[in-house]
Formats: C-alpha cells, sequence, structure tokens
C-alpha cells in the first residue's frame, strides 16, 4: 500500500500518519505493527516505512530509505 505524505513530516526517523489515512490502515487493511508501506511526496519520490504502532488516532511508522520510481514505461518501442 502507498500512502502520500508530506515533505515536511519526514524530518524525524518516525512520523504519526493521523485522519482518514490512519483509518484506512487499520480498519480496511487491517495492518499491525511490524508491516511495511510506501509513503511517497508530491516530488515523486518514495519511502520506505515499517508500521511501529496502530492506535485509535494514529499510526506511528518508521522511515527508512527513500527512492525515485522510474517515470518511463519499462515497454520497448522499438519496431521489429
Amino acid at each position: 500500500p502507498r500512502f502520500p505524505i508530506e515533505k515536511a513530516a519526514l524530518a524525524g526517523p518516525q512520523i504519526r500518519i493521523t485522519g482518514t489515512d490512519a483509518r484506512h490502515i487499520r480498519n480496511v487493511l487491517r495492518l499491525k505493527a511490524g508491516d511495511e508501506i510506501v509513503l511517497f511526496d508530491l516530488a515523486g519520490a518514495e519511502y520506505e516505512a515499517r508500521i511501529e504502532s496502530v492506535e485509535a488516532e494514529a499510526v506511528t511508522l518508521s522511515v527508512g530509505k527513500s527512492r525515485r520510481p522510474p517515470r518511463e514505461s519499462p515497454v520497448s518501442c522499438s519496431g521489429a
């Protein structure tokens, strides 16, 4: 699963997600501590994240490595 995040929220090694995204993680996806998700920002970067705790109003995550996903299609356009 992928969730949007503001780059400013990534200042420390842990972040908290609240609101509808936290409810979606907890109630719909039923993710638990130890599960991994991907966060993404508006600049196009993705961040690996591991759920540390799931509470009634918030999900706490440890943020790992960042990466830039490829933007071009892996399909070759060369004719044969």
